[in-house]
């Protein structure tokens, strides 16, 4: 390879916390696309060298993405990206899953992988996606993979092994054309005891304390988008905390949701580790007279979920719909305090409404843990082969699972 650095293009590149980390291995990443207005502003103000196009992948093709970077097909040396899952739950599970119009979204990944025709792909998803028919609807993905020429392997991956404190779970599909063997990164950070935390703190799990306890106290519905760090607590040099202000001087997205009376008055029996169920029945009456098969629905372990700051935090959904309560303060948790669970560093900001802050926080592939990954993709890219590079399917071929609409 040459000193350039490779060239990344992403799809549903979101916030861009899968660029972020992929940016931070030492990658260019030329041109990304999404279809959400406030996603382009955040990704566009972190990202002001990268390609933006808003648009919608069903309707996109590979030169559409990779023309205004100045990029012909076949140049581009990876393409990563997180389809949205949303076919899930309507798969029909007597056919094939890319058949299913439901899960249109991972067929015009796999299709613009077979058009841009890039040296390696990461594609990473849910780890539900694992388990759906036994496996099957994995081994189906690579299958596509795997007739336009790239050797695949996937695994499952837990972010809380790689310095984020959370217990977040991703498959990640990783494959390349060139007949290179690709190894998923070692776990650098482990749930030691209180010894061996003590002499090698280093490498024990990062907890939801060692993320947030800098950041300014607030109360219920306060805070703002830009302000000043809290002078009396300023982190050391080599803690989790000091890594993620990365040299920032103003702190960005430190504002709660304002809740109701009623719902901060909940909070207050809720302890940490605790959910809903310490909730009396008086402050619930109304939710728990539903019958209990409803309340099996929507009473999971995360609603109304007080963070233990001693542990590394449950994962980071939508965290204003599952009532995420701060440890230690009768509040949800600020846009911040998500993005620090996430890994994202404090100079990185977020636009738009609340609930889109928010949001673009929750659906974020954690900077670290795509670090992770990224600087295994580099390595092995590095790395030299004896083997005959496969040769990529003609463009103009058909697979079968595509929708004739977007076969050219």
């Amino acid at each position: 390879m040459s000193n350039q650095k490779p060239k990344v293009a992403a799809l549903f590149a979101g916030a861009g916390g899968l660029s972020l980390g992929f940016k931070m291995a030492g990658f260019d990443v030329v041109v990304a696309t999404d279809f959400d207005k406030a996603v382009e502003i955040t990704y566009s103000y972190n990202n002001p060298n990268t390609k933006f196009i808003r648009a919608d992948i069903r309707k996109l093709h590979a030169e559409d993405l990779l023309s205004p970077a100045g990029i012909k097909p076949g140049e581009i040396d990876l393409l990563i990206g997180g389809p949205p899952c949303q076919g899930f739950s309507l798969a029909n599970q007597q056919s094939r899953f890319l058949d299913n119009p439901n899960n249109r979204l991972f067929r015009d990944f796999i299709r613009i992988v077979k058009e841009m025709r890039p040296r390696w792909f990461l594609m990473e998803n849910v780890v539900g996606l694992l388990r759906m028919k036994k496996g099957e609807i994995r081994d189906e993905i690579v299958e596509a993979f795997e007739k336009l020429g790239y050797t695949t392997v996937t695994q499952v991956l837990k972010a809380v092994d790689y310095g984020v404190p959370q217990i977040r779970e991703r498959i990640f599909f990783v494959g390349n054309c060139e007949g290179k063997t690709f190894v998923y990164p070692e776990a650098t950070h482990f749930a030691l005891n209180p010894y061996q935390a003590a002499v090698s703190p280093q490498k024990a799990f990062i907890t939801v304390k060692q993320a947030i306890w800098d950041l300014p106290n607030l109360n219920n519905g306060f805070g703002a988008d830009e302000m000043m760090y809290d002078s009396s607590k300023t982190p050391k040099p080599g803690t989790y905390a000091f890594m993620m202000r990365n040299g920032a001087e103003k702190l960005f997205n430190h504002r709660a949701t304002r809740n109701s009376p009623e719902v901060v008055e909940r909070y207050k029996y809720i302890g940490q580790g605790e959910n809903w169920s310490s909730i009396p029945e008086k402050l619930m009456k109304s939710w728990r007279s539903i019958s209990p098969e409803e309340i099996a629905k929507v009473s999971h372990s995360s609603l109304y979920k007080r963070l233990d700051e001693n542990e590394p935090s449950i994962t980071v959904a939508n965290f204003r719909k599952s009532m995420f309560i701060h440890p230690w303060e009768d509040r949800g948790l600020t846009v911040r305090e998500a993005a620090r669970l996430q890994s994202f560093p404090d100079t990185y900001r977020f636009f738009g409404s609340l609930g889109a802050q928010q949001q673009q926080v929750a659906n974020a592939v954690p900077p670290l843990l795509a670090k992770a990954v990224a600087e295994q993709i580099m390595k092995a890219m590095n790395a030299s082969t004896g083997k005959q590079s496969k040769k990529l399917k003609p463009i103009e071929e058909p697979v079968n699972f595509l929708p004739k609409e977007v076969v050219r």
